[in-house]
């Protein structure tokens, strides 16, 4: 059955290289899926750097896939 996957990563973390790697692993994944680089985050901190645009994207992602068809 399909998964859902939100790939969120910081502009900054890990020094810069998560983004190579965080848009491999959404080509390689199945629908729905959805991808956010947070701008001016660093490793995890998407949360803090943008707490509103964070809740709002998550949020919304999940009602979407979770609540389709219903």
């Amino acid at each position: 059955s399909p998964r859902a996957a939100f790939f969120i990563y910081g502009e900054h973390g890990q020094g810069g290289s998560e983004k190579v790697p965080n848009q491999g692993f959404y080509a390689e994944a199945g629908e729905p899926k959805a991808i956010w680089e947070v701008p001016g985050a660093g490793h995890v901190g998407g949360m803090t750097a943008r707490p509103d645009e964070y809740e709002q994207r998550v949020i919304g992602f999940f009602d979407e896939a979770l609540l389709e068809g219903k």
